[in-house]
C-alpha cells in the first residue's frame, strides 16, 4: 500500500509539469502564427495561357458563284498537301452548268430575234395606226352618207321605179290587148286570106300573153322589193353605219393602246433579254470558278481559320471528298504559310492588366512537352473578344523545330513582372486604413502601424516598394 501511494505522489507533479510545458509550446506556436518576417527574394508575376499556333498568312478558299449553286466535287487536294501558287485545289463537275449555258445561249438568241421582230412590228404599227384611224373615220363617214342617201333619196326612187315598172307592164298589156281587139275587128271586114290573119292574130295574142306575164312578174318583183329587199337593204345600210361608228370608236381606243402595248412589250423583251444575257455572263463566269487554284504557296488545310483558331466542322468534313457537294460562298479550306508562327490565345479579364506588349516567356507545345520556345507578346486587344476575355497575340521563335505546324495547341508561360530584389510579405499582413495601405511592425514589445507602398500582388504574396525593410517582423492580424 505504501509503495502505491509513492507512485501517486511522484506522478502528480510530473503530470502538472507536462501540462505546463504543453501549454507553453501552444502559446509559442500561436505567437509564431501572429507574426511573420518580410523577406528579400525575387518576386515574379507569371501568367499561363493556352492557345493555338497560327500562321501569319491564311488564304481562305471559298467558291462564290452568282448563279450556279451545285458544287459537286470532282477533285480535291489532300489535307496537309504542300501546294504552289496556281496549283489545283478543287475541281467541280461541269456537265450541268455546261448544258445550262448552252440552253441559255439558245434562249438568248431566240429572245434577240423576238425583240427584233417586235421592234419592227412597233415601227410599222406606229405608221399604220394613224392610217387605220383615218380609214375608220372615212368608212364611218361613207356609211353615214349611204344611210342618209338611202333614206332621203334612193329608197323613194326604188319604190317609184318598182311602181312604174308595174304600171309600164300594165300599159304594155293594155296596148297589146287593144291591138288584138282591133285586129280581130279589122280582119272580119278585110279581104286578107285566112292564113295571113292567123299569123298576125297569133303573134298579137302572144304579145298579149307576154305582156300579162311581165305584168305579173312586175307585181311580184314590186311586192318583193317593197316587202323584203328594201327593208333588208335598209337594215344592212343602218347596220353598216352602226358598225362603222363602233369601228371608229374602237379604233380611237385600241390603236393608241396597241401602240402603247407594243412599246411595253418591246421594253419588257429588252429587259428580259438583258436579264438573260446577264445570267449567261454570270454562268460563264461561274464556270471559270469551278477549277479552284491556290492563290498562294503553302499547306492545304481542310476547314476554316476563324479568329486565329482552325476548325473543321462536321458538315464540311463530310462533303470534302470526291462526290461531295459543298456549300456556295462559305469557306471550305485554307492555304496557310507554315512559318512564321504565332500563338493566338485569350486572357481572362482579371489578368488583362498584367498583359503588356513586349512581355517575354516561353511556349511549350502540347505535342512536345520537353520543348520550350522563346516567345514575346506582340498585341493585346483593347476590347473583349467575348465576355470576360481579351485576345492576345504571342510571337513564337520556332527556330529549327519543323514539326510545329499551324493548328497545334501550346501553353505559354509569361513573366508579366519580375523584381529580383523585392521585399515580399504575405498578402494577409497588408491592411487598408483610411484609404492607405498599412502593416503592423513588431519591435520587441511594441507594435507600430506603418504606411507602406505596395507593388504587385500575385497569389498570396505582395510586393512592398517602400515603408518596410527585409527581415522586419509584422503582424498577420490587427492588434
Amino acid at each position: 500500500m505504501l509503495k502505491h501511494r509513492q507512485v501517486n505522489v511522484l506522478t502528480i507533479p510530473a503530470l502538472l509539469l507536462a501540462l505546463f510545458v504543453g501549454a507553453s509550446h501552444a502559446d509559442e506556436e500561436a505567437a509564431d502564427e501572429e507574426v511573420v518576417k518580410a523577406k528579400a527574394e525575387p518576386f515574379r508575376v507569371e501568367v499561363e495561357l493556352k492557345g493555338t499556333l497560327q500562321p501569319d498568312r491564311v488564304a481562305t478558299i471559298r467558291v462564290e458563284p452568282e448563279e450556279w449553286t451545285t458544287l459537286k466535287v470532282a477533285e480535291i487536294a489532300d489535307q496537309g498537301a504542300a501546294v504552289e501558287k496556281g496549283d489545283l485545289l478543287l475541281r467541280f463537275e461541269t456537265d450541268g452548268i455546261d448544258k445550262q449555258i448552252q440552253s441559255l445561249e439558245f434562249s438568248v438568241r431566240l429572245a434577240e430575234l423576238a425583240f427584233e421582230q417586235t421592234r419592227r412590228e412597233l415601227a410599222l404599227l406606229e405608221k399604220t395606226a394613224p392610217l387605220d384611224l383615218e380609214l375608220a373615220k372615212r368608212t364611218k363617214a361613207e356609211a353615214d352618207d349611204a344611210r342618209e342617201y338611202f333614206q332621203e333619196v334612193d329608197k323613194a326612187l326604188q319604190i317609184e321605179s318598182a311602181n312604174r315598172s308595174v304600171d309600164s307592164s300594165k300599159f304594155q298589156l293594155e296596148y297589146a290587148s287593144e291591138e288584138l281587139d282591133q285586129l280581130k275587128k279589122m280582119y272580119l271586114a278585110d279581104d286578107l286570106t285566112e292564113e295571113t290573119e292567123e299569123i298576125i292574130l297569133k303573134r298579137t295574142e302572144r304579145q298579149v300573153e307576154s305582156a300579162e306575164y311581165f305584168l305579173k312578174l312586175a307585181k311580184i318583183r314590186n311586192k318583193r322589193l317593197l316587202e323584203v329587199e328594201l327593208p333588208r337593204r335598209e337594215v344592212t345600210i343602218d347596220d353598216t353605219a352602226v358598225r362603222a361608228d363602233l369601228a371608229l370608236r374602237r379604233a380611237e381606243v385600241t390603236l393608241p393602246l396597241a401602240v402603247d402595248r407594243k412599246q411595253i412589250e418591246l421594253a419588257k423583251q429588252e429587259f428580259d433579254l438583258e436579264q438573260s444575257r446577264s445570267k449567261l455572263e454570270k454562268l460563264k463566269a461561274d464556270r471559270d470558278l469551278l477549277d479552284v487554284r491556290s492563290p498562294v504557296s503553302g499547306v492545304v488545310y481542310h476547314g476554316i481559320w476563324d479568329d486565329g483558331t482552325w476548325s473543321l466542322p462536321a458538315t464540311i468534313k463530310a462533303q470534302l471528298k470526291v462526290g461531295g457537294t459543298l456549300p456556295a460562298a462559305k469557306p471550305v479550306m485554307c492555304v496557310v504559310r507554315p512559318q512564321p508562327l504565332s500563338l493566338r490565345t485569350t486572357v481572362a479579364e482579371k489578368d488583362v492588366a498584367k498583359m503588356q506588349v513586349g512581355i517575354e516567356g516561353e511556349v511549350v507545345p502540347t505535342a512536345f512537352p520537353d520543348t520550350t520556345l522563346p516567345c514575346t507578346v506582340s498585341s493585346v486587344a483593347p476590347y473583349p473578344v467575348e465576355p470576360g476575355k481579351f485576345a492576345v497575340e504571342i510571337d513564337v521563335e520556332t527556330g529549327d523545330v519543323e514539326r510545329l505546324v499551324p493548328g497545334m495547341t501550346c501553353t505559354a508561360k509569361l513573366v508579366a513582372y519580375a523584381n529580383d530584389e523585392a521585399v515580399v510579405v504575405p498578402s494577409k499582413v497588408v491592411f487598408e486604413e483610411d484609404g492607405r495601405k498599412v502593416v503592423y511592425v513588431v519591435d520587441g514589445d511594441e507594435v507600430e502601424s506603418r504606411v507602406v507602398r505596395v507593388g504587385r500582388t500575385h497569389g498570396d504574396k505582395t510586393e512592398i516598394l517602400a515603408g518596410l525593410e527585409a527581415d522586419e517582423t509584422v503582424r498577420t492580424k490587427k492588434p
